[in-house]
């Protein structure tokens, strides 16, 4: 087990490492959720619900250019608990002027997903990182955000 100190040293040489990938242009999205994400924010609104810290999430979206594309950004540095709790999507909710019901998240953990099915919010699970079994508690799962479009985002609804 980590003492405080030592996780917050691990955390900053994690950082470091991350912001010299993402100035090199190593940070590379899924061209599908980009594509998504330009295609929903024309004509709904648009929010990041992420357990990662505010600046590693504005580095990498003002690196892709697509920090306009979403009209609030929910972090860990926004709520004093953090996913599996529905307090990052209660707040992204709140922030969006949205109810929850209203509301349809793409997550690829158990945590994210149990976050936001609590929270009351639609989930589609998306298999970048994990295999579907472990997704299984979203309302859809799907093998990449490729396989999504807005018309079958907002038919969850």
């Amino acid at each position: 087990m980590l003492t405080p100190a030592e996780h917050a040293d691990l955390a900053r040489r994690k950082w470091r490492h991350a912001e010299a990938a993402i100035a090199a242009g190593a940070v590379k999205p899924y061209a599908a959720t980009l594509n998504l994400l330009r295609e929903a924010s024309q004509h709904h609104p648009t929010a990041i619900c992420s357990g990662a810290l505010r600046h590693e999430i504005e580095a990498i979206l003002d690196q892709l250019g697509a920090r306009c594309l979403v009209q609030t950004l929910v972090t860990a540095d926004d709520t004093p608990r953090s996913k599996p709790d529905p307090a990052p999507y209660l707040l992204t909710c709140e922030r969006l002027g949205v109810a929850p019901g209203e509301c349809v998240t793409m997550e690829d953990t158990p945590k994210g997903i149990a976050s936001a099915r609590a929270a009351g919010v639609r989930v589609v699970g998306v298999c970048h990182s994990l295999p579907a079994e472990r997704l299984a508690a979203a309302d859809l799962v799907v093998n990449s955000t490729a396989d999504l479009s807005i018309p079958l985002l907002l038919g969850l609804l």
